[in-house]
């Protein structure tokens, strides 16, 4: 697929950045107990979206890594509804722990964040599919939305 940069990478250097910004430049932001609730109810569909995601490429034999090669094209399991899910997990991590730190810059960069997966990392995923598994890839495309 020649990604380089892994996707986690990416959302920890925007996250970072957020962190960062907010040391700098505080926004206020809601505080517990309120942030610890938002925090787990990001948190728990990201582990069950990312582990389930996980357990279908296992499932399929083939490898999660967007940096590495894949022997098969996974469609069932929670990418029925997301063509992206273990992205869309690792949106709502970011998100979980935006609330349980209370870091509003968090909210003001994932847009950002997004932006750069979908450039530089699902564009190239999508590229190579199409390519390693033609006209079956293009039909899933057509079926499932890239996030949501």
């Amino acid at each position: 697929p020649g990604i380089k940069i892994r996707p986690p990478l990416i959302y920890i250097i925007g996250f970072l950045s957020a962190f960062i910004l907010n040391i700098f430049y505080r926004i206020p932001m809601l505080g517990p107990p309120l942030s610890i609730v938002l925090a787990l109810l990001a948190a728990t569909p990201s582990a069950v979206l990312g582990l389930w995601s996980m357990l279908e490429f296992w499932r399929a034999k083939t490898n999660p890594l967007p940096h590495k090669p894949s022997s098969s094209l996974v469609i069932v399991g929670p990418y029925r509804v997301t063509r992206n899910p273990m992205y869309v997990s690792l949106a709502l991590l970011y998100v979980s722990f935006g609330f349980l730190l209370s870091i509003a810059w968090a909210f003001v960069v994932l847009p950002a964040v997004i932006f750069i997966v979908n450039i530089y990392v699902i564009r190239r995923e999508e590229s190579y599919l199409e390519s390693k598994f033609g006209e079956q890839y293009r039909a899933y495309k057509k079926q499932i939305c890239r996030w949501l």
